[in-house]
């Protein structure tokens, strides 16, 4: 069940007063008109008017991504992870190991232009 807390502009002032009012989905809170959300909770019929295109639009989001066919029974497929051969493995390790120099040699040099300039002064 989604909550109406997820419907955008719900803060917790409108969510209580949705919730005594009966709407504590946002499947009701999208199936209800605005004249009746007025009448229950007292917010206008600009604001109730928004809060249930909110409450469609976030259904009909989640109902879209939900459909989405997979290939096993509406779970997503995951990728096979390629393995790596040990010319992979090598080569970023070696990768890892010059980035890590380089930095090093980075700060080295900021940190002697660093004393230059405080030697100088």
């Amino acid at each position: 069940m989604v909550t109406v807390t997820e419907v955008k502009g719900v803060g917790p002032v409108t969510q209580k007063l949705l919730a005594k009012a009966g709407f504590k989905s946002a499947k009701k809170l999208a199936k209800a008109r605005s004249a009746d959300i007025v009448l229950l909770t007292g917010v206008g019929e600009r604001r109730a008017s928004m809060l249930i295109e909110a409450a469609n639009a976030l259904l009909s989001v989640l109902e879209a991504s939900s459909e989405k066919p997979s290939a096993k029974g509406g779970k997503k497929a995951k990728k096979p992870k390629k393995k790596k051969s040990k010319k992979e493995k090598a080569k970023q390790a070696k990768k890892a190991k010059k980035m890590k120099k380089s930095k090093k040699t980075s700060a080295e040099k900021n940190s002697k232009d660093k004393s230059k300039k405080t030697k100088k002064k």
